[in-house]
């Protein structure tokens, strides 16, 4: 049975965004930097009422460091729990 959202299906909607090719890392990273960009670009309008795109791409970066920082860390704890 296929679901139906909004006048198109759930398969349809899937196949388009091609979410079954990107695997679950992929994915994690991608919603990762699309939720950090808009909390960021929504908090900066608010504060400043300005959008620096060098300040934004330095926040990214960032940002993608310290998740990949933290994926490293919960890794290799899990590995020394597992020993």
């Amino acid at each position: 049975m296929e679901r139906t959202v909004v006048g198109a299906s759930l398969t349809a909607i899937v196949t388009a965004a091609d979410i079954r090719g990107m695997n679950v890392r992929r994915q994690l990273y991608l919603a990762a930097m699309i939720g950090g960009s808009i909390s960021y670009i929504f908090n900066v309008l608010a504060f400043t009422g300005e959008f620096n795109v060098i300040r934004w791409s330095v926040f990214m970066i960032l940002f993608l460091l310290v998740f990949v920082g933290f994926e490293k860390l919960i890794a290799w704890t899990e590995q020394s729990a597992s020993e």
